[in-house]
């Protein structure tokens, strides 16, 4: 996994609607998918200054998620649950193994070979 703060988007022609184009990784050539648009995000709130990149080689795909404000750490035993997760939009919810709230908001817990499996099927 691999976060680029604001690359280059190079839009793609007839591409599916929630590929929005593609970068240049390395020399490789990797699809971007709209995260946001799975979560209903209104299209005048979407942010496209960060992607996350999953995967490697031909089977990597990146994500358009937005502003990252910073990382967080939480120390201990860790107990996601999957409570509220059916209430996501059905292509995430397949690939959310869990959600915990800290400090007033919610984390995800993402099966990235799931949600890899979901942009590259549909």
């Amino acid at each position: 996994m691999e976060l680029l703060r604001d690359p280059k988007i190079y839009p793609l022609p007839f591409a599916p609607a929630q590929c929005v184009g593609l970068i240049n990784r390395r020399g490789g050539l990797i699809p971007v998918f709209d995260w946001q648009a799975e979560f209903l995000v209104p299209e005048n709130e979407r942010s496209q200054a960060n992607v996350l990149v999953l995967g490697e080689g031909p089977e990597a795909l990146a994500l358009v998620i937005g502003e990252v404000l910073h990382q967080i750490s939480i120390s201990g035993e860790i107990d996601f649950s999957t409570d509220g997760a059916q209430d996501l939009p059905a292509p995430i919810s397949g690939s959310i193994e869990g959600i915990i709230q800290h400090q007033g908001k919610l984390y995800f817990r993402v099966d990235h070979e799931k949600l890899i499996s979901h942009f590259t099927t549909n």
